[in-house]
C-alpha cells in the first residue's frame, strides 16, 4: 500500500487528472461512426465543435467545477471544450445532415446500462 501511495505522490497532477477524466468518459455511452470519407468526417467534426463551442454564442456552458475553466490554454476556457481546433468557426446546420446520414448507416445496439460504472 505504501508503494502505491508513493507512486501516486510522484505522479504529476496532470496525469492523475487525465486518468480520472479518462475513466469518467470511459463509462459514458458512445456511438462510433465509420466515416471513411475525409471531407465528410471533417465536416462533421468542424460542425459539431462549432455547435458546442461557447464561442458560437448558443452553447450550454460547462458546470462551474469543470476542470477546463482552469486550463492554461485560453481557447479551452473560452470555448468550454477540451479542444482548440475549430472552436472559432461559425455553426453551420448543414453538418447535421451529414451526421444524420452516418448515424442512419449504423446498426445501433442499445448499451447495457447495468454495466455502467463497473470499470
Amino acid at each position: 500500500m505504501l508503494d502505491n501511495w508513493c507512486h501516486c505522490r510522484r505522479q504529476p497532477l496532470a496525469d492523475r487528472i487525465e486518468q480520472k477524466v479518462s475513466h469518467y468518459i470511459g463509462i459514458m455511452p458512445f456511438l462510433w461512426l465509420d466515416v471513411p470519407d475525409r471531407q465528410t468526417r471533417e465536416g462533421i467534426e468542424i460542425g459539431a465543435i462549432a455547435l458546442l463551442s461557447l464561442r458560437s454564442g448558443d452553447a450550454d456552458p460547462p458546470s462551474p467545477g469543470w476542470l477546463g475553466l482552469f486550463a492554461r490554454a485560453a481557447q479551452i476556457r473560452a470555448s468550454g471544450l477540451w479542444n482548440v481546433q475549430y472552436t472559432n468557426r461559425s455553426y453551420d446546420p448543414h453538418f447535421l445532415g451529414l451526421m444524420r446520414a452516418q448515424v442512419k448507416a449504423v446498426d445501433v445496439v442499445p448499451p447495457d446500462i447495468s454495466a455502467r460504472g463497473t470499470r
